[in-house]
């Protein structure tokens, strides 16, 4: 009897023994293929032929789109000779024709030697015909592209094709995406005359309702065709250098003008993205002038409603310093001449300010949000304006007041 239990107790040890082992085999089974599986369609970097910016300009003799594809050497970009180094070039330009913009992208396929990789496009630039007849079809195919990315920056070329600024090399920065890239970054960032649009603001500006899109300018300055080779960088001054020029204001996705000079930096205030700028005052009757540098603006919008119609009440803060004195009868350290000062300021900003809203109000585009201001504040009356704000927007009465201070003189005694 004890035998016998004893060798069912032993059965039922070697049952789960078994089970043990072949939980182990299952679990092994599962696990391995987890590093052993490949990417089926894995493509070895040498063999990739990786984006950095795109041109698209309407071809000179069809109504096909050109797109200029800038692709990086890798050769040349890994090599620590540096950009003076070698007779090799870090980018190559390919063309390619189409009637949409991604078959233009696979027409110039059978030019490239590899595969086209797009997840690395950083700039994309649209030729300013190409903007005045609409960019919401290319901006399309930024969206649904699995590989693009939608931080790639936008830019509008000016006065020259798209195809001018991606074949154009820059000096110091071996990659000329990168270049435009940082002139874009520094001109946002230090003196808040251009903005650092990406592709997925764009889009969201475009299809909003009471807010358009501004884009950045950007063309050549100098000998366009010197610019194309290494010449352009063997010397100390650049024949031909990229510059990022002006601001595009669009209403849906149309170019419609173009703002100029320092006037662009009140656009980006009056949107609270302006970082930092210097404004130059003329001090005296002799024009002698000094130099504020403006460290700090908050624009608020208060919308009303007054005899059924849109108002706009702006109020602008500024802080600032002085940054340079050229001028003989200034006491910095007199509160009246400080005073004085910050009023002249004040006068500035709001000429520029209500400049900037008097051109945006011409072209019927409200770039600056009030729509969507008014919106917010007032749902109901919004929809009887919303289907044609523009026009409402281009009669709206807009006040604006100033209070500027300066906090700091500079004076080191």
């Amino acid at each position: 009897m004890k035998k016998s239990i004893l060798e069912k107790i032993l059965q039922i040890n070697n049952m789960f023994k078994g089970f043990r082992v072949k939980r182990r085999s299952i679990l092994l089974v599962l696990v391995c293929p987890i590093f052993l599986t490949g990417c089926y369609n894995s493509v070895e970097l040498q063999d990739l032929a990786i984006v950095s910016v795109i041109g698209v300009d309407k071809h000179p003799e069809s109504d096909e789109y050109e797109v200029s594809l800038q692709i990086v050497n890798p050769a040349i970009v890994t090599a620590s000779e540096g950009v003076g180094g070698g007779d090799r070039l870090p980018v190559t330009v390919f063309t390619g024709n189409g009637k949409t913009f991604l078959d233009a992208i696979q027409r110039s396929i059978h030019k490239i030697p590899g595969q086209i990789f797009l997840g690395h496009v950083q700039i994309f630039v649209f030729s300013e015909e190409l903007a005045r007849q609409g960019i919401e079809d290319l901006l399309d195919f930024i969206r649904r592209d699995v590989e693009m990315r939608m931080t790639s920056r936008i830019l509008i070329a000016k006065g020259h094709p798209a195809k001018v600024i991606v074949q154009t090399i820059q000096a110091i920065e071996l990659l000329p995406a990168k270049a435009i890239g940082d002139k874009l970054k520094f001109s946002e960032k230090l003196m808040s005359t251009k903005i650092m649009n990406d592709a997925k603001n764009v889009i969201k500006d475009i299809k909003s309702k009471g807010k358009e899109a501004m884009i950045s300018g950007v063309s050549v300055e100098g000998d366009v065709e010197k610019g194309f080779g290494k010449s352009n960088y063997d010397k100390t001054e650049m024949s031909a250098t990229i510059i990022i020029d002006d601001l595009a204001l669009f209403k849906e996705d149309k170019l419609q003008t173009w703002v100029e000079g320092d006037y662009s930096r009140a656009f980006l205030q009056l949107i609270n993205e302006m970082q930092n700028t210097i404004v130059v005052l003329d001090s005296n009757e002799e024009k002698e002038v000094l130099t504020v540098e403006i460290l700090f603006s908050k624009v608020t919008i208060k919308p009303k409603v007054e005899e059924e119609n849109p108002v706009f009440y702006l109020e602008v803060l500024q802080n600032g310093l002085i940054g340079d004195v050229e001028c003989s009868d200034l006491d910095l350290n007199k509160k009246e001449d400080i005073a004085k000062l910050e009023k002249q300021l004040s006068e500035r900003t709001k000429g520029e300010i209500i400049k900037a809203i008097d051109q945006a109000q011409q072209v019927r585009t409200d770039v600056f949000g009030f729509g969507k201001a008014f919106h917010l504040e007032y749902p109901k009356e919004w929809k009887k304006f919303e289907g044609n704000w523009g026009d409402v927007f281009k009669d709206c009465k807009v006040e604006v007041r100033v209070e500027s201070n300066i906090r700091r003189t500079g004076m080191i005694f």
